[in-house]
């Protein structure tokens, strides 16, 4: 008896979800999930469904089973789905499958609640996430199954199950959590790529099944090879004798570093980038993950050799010492092992680094570390760090360097070859901390912990807030010496840094200039006006002329100040 369904291929790509930020970059996306993962149009066209039995596709003509989005089965908004499947004296799944769909979260998850069955060993929830190729092929996939029982048939090694979880019709509605990213490298030993598929069954042979499923959604980030880009290089110190060799592969994440040095020292250094588009001001933590086969020997009172993992955020470069766990002659035919991906024979450990770079196939040169790791010739390490980011495409580097030095009474060696398998992002929003706040009526705003005066407070007029523009101005960082009026042309002007805005009373139009750059002018909906001789208007034209945005809180009655655009 096998129950499960071997997905068709898929060659229809779905578009990303609203969850997600346009592509950008090397094809990157933010946490998203397939598509139509809330089915909140009540027309799910990223999805399909699909039924099997024992006596192959095809409902039989005395079952009934339901894929439906509905109302009634929502968690949250207006529809949610349902996936049901009736006992027929048969062993048979219902299933809900998305098309293929292009996304890098690291997990996946969902909203499920077990409206009925799924009572014994033979029924259940399934879930599959799929990694797949450009023709819809199955590569590899995690599958996650759930009862009230916690525990179902199949069994690991039986029927491709990998993990088990509890869902009870008591709890109602719960979110899950899977682990897509981390499950699937634990199986395969590499991570997944950015093509995926999701399928949830009800499955059932003497009981029955009935789920409703809403709200799926995608968390962290992945990111595995074909990186954005790659960069290596050497460098000899004080050289006589001293040999740098390098290489990498964006397309296979390959890296490799290999410094040999008899008199002098040098140093080499591989890494891969990638692109992470940071929609907010945010803490970004970075979990990089890179397989190699390394090691070092130095012979001579002055010899050195040694290893270090290197990171880049946006030009800034860290790096920090590591042991390769292993002795250079322990891998010297390990690493020329590796060169023989790239096509034809090396017999040397210098000439294998240089050619590792050729390596294009990324599945090919992880399955090879795997199994050095495995035969405990390979080794990972990881590199972590955070950084606070503003809204804007950060570029991320992550890799290794080796050094070594020696004088004419020994020599040293340093060698470094693998991949960087994978790359785990998670970005987190920091809360906007409002830079100053404007409360109607009050002749007080607050910045930061403190309270300032003014003389001129704001007020409400056609349903509009309107502030003095000297105030705000102060609060966005511009100096009172750079802030003038000219009486006879009755136009504020303010200037900060290399932005100059220009208002003037009874005019709709706002002009912004850019260095020395021509004025251009930009259409306000109303006009300033002077009131208590000051000029005053709403803040919203003044705060985006500097690149600032400003919210209304209702509550409060007050304009508040919370940060930058971009």
């Amino acid at each position: 008896m096998v129950w499960f369904l071997l997905l068709p291929a898929g060659t229809a790509l779905a578009q990303i979800h609203e969850y997600d930020i346009s592509p950008r970059g090397q094809g990157s996306v933010a946490p998203g999930g397939p598509p139509n993962g809330d089915f909140e149009t009540g027309n799910p066209t990223g999805w399909k469904k699909d039924y099997n039995w024992s006596g192959g596709q095809g409902s039989p003509p005395d079952h009934v089973w339901e894929v439906k989005v509905a109302p009634e089965y929502a968690h949250s908004g207006k529809f949610g789905c349902r996936v049901y499947n009736a006992d027929n004296y048969w062993w048979s799944g219902a299933w809900l499958i998305s098309n293929d769909f292009t996304d890098k979260s690291a997990g996946y998850s969902m909203w499920l609640k077990l409206a009925g069955g799924c009572t014994t060993y033979w029924s259940g929830v399934v879930i599959e996430i799929w990694d797949v190729d450009k023709e819809g092929k199955g590569i590899g996939f995690v599958r996650y199954e759930g009862n009230e029982t916690g525990d179902a048939w199949p069994h690991p090694g039986a029927g491709g199950v990998d993990k088990f979880f509890l869902i009870k019709k008591e709890w109602g509605w719960k979110e899950y959590k899977f682990d897509f990213a981390a499950d699937y490298k634990a199986k395969y030993g590499r991570a997944p790529g950015s093509l995926r598929r999701i399928s949830i069954c009800a499955y059932q042979d003497t009981d029955y099944c009935d789920v409703y499923v809403d709200d799926i959604k995608g968390y962290g980030l992945i990111y595995g090879p074909p990186y954005a880009n790659c960069q290596h290089w050497g460098q000899t110190i004080g050289a006589v004798t001293v040999d740098t060799r390098h290489s990498c592969n964006k397309d296979s994440g390959a890296i490799a570093a290999f410094v040999g040095a008899w008199i002098g020292g040098g140093a080499a250094e591989a890494k891969q980038y990638l692109f992470i588009d940071v929609p907010t001001r945010a803490r970004v933590d970075v979990d990089a993950t890179i397989t190699y086969v390394g090691g070092t020997v130095a012979s001579g009172a002055a010899s050195f050799a040694g290893t270090q993992k290197v990171w880049e955020v946006d030009g800034a470069y860290n790096r920090e010492d590591i042991d390769p766990g292993f002795g250079y002659d322990d891998i010297a035919n390990k690493i020329i092992d590796l060169a023989l991906l790239a096509g034809g024979g090396v017999s040397s450990v210098a000439d294998a680094v240089e050619v590792i770079g050729n390596i294009k196939n990324a599945v090919e040169l992880g399955n090879a570390l795997v199994q050095l790791e495995q035969a405990g010739k390979a080794k990972e390490f990881h590199i972590q760090f955070s950084f606070d980011a503003s809204p804007r495409i950060h570029t991320i580097g992550v890799g290794f360097r080796t050094n070594a030095s020696a004088v004419v009474t020994g020599s040293a060696f340093a060698v470094m070859a693998g991949q960087v398998s994978s790359v785990t992002v998670n970005i987190t929003p920091l809360e906007e901390q409002p830079l100053a706040i404007f409360r109607i009526g009050q002749s007080q705003y607050e910045a930061g912990s403190q309270r300032f005066p003014m003389d001129a407070a704001p007020y409400v007029k056609n349903g509009r807030s309107y502030l003095a523009i000297r105030y705000l101005a102060n609060t966005l960082g511009v100096r009172d010496q750079d802030i003038t009026w000219n009486p006879k042309t009755k136009t504020a002007i303010l200037k900060k840094g290399d932005i100059t805005l220009y208002f003037t009373v009874g005019s709709r139009v706002m002009k912004k200039q850019v260095d020395l750059i021509t004025p251009v002018t930009i259409q306000m909906d109303v006009a300033p006006e002077i009131r208590n001789n000051r000029v005053c208007l709403p803040a919203r034209y003044v705060a985006e002329g500097f690149g600032y945005q400003v919210k209304w809180d209702e509550r409060e009655k007050a304009v508040v100040v919370v940060g930058l655009l971009m």
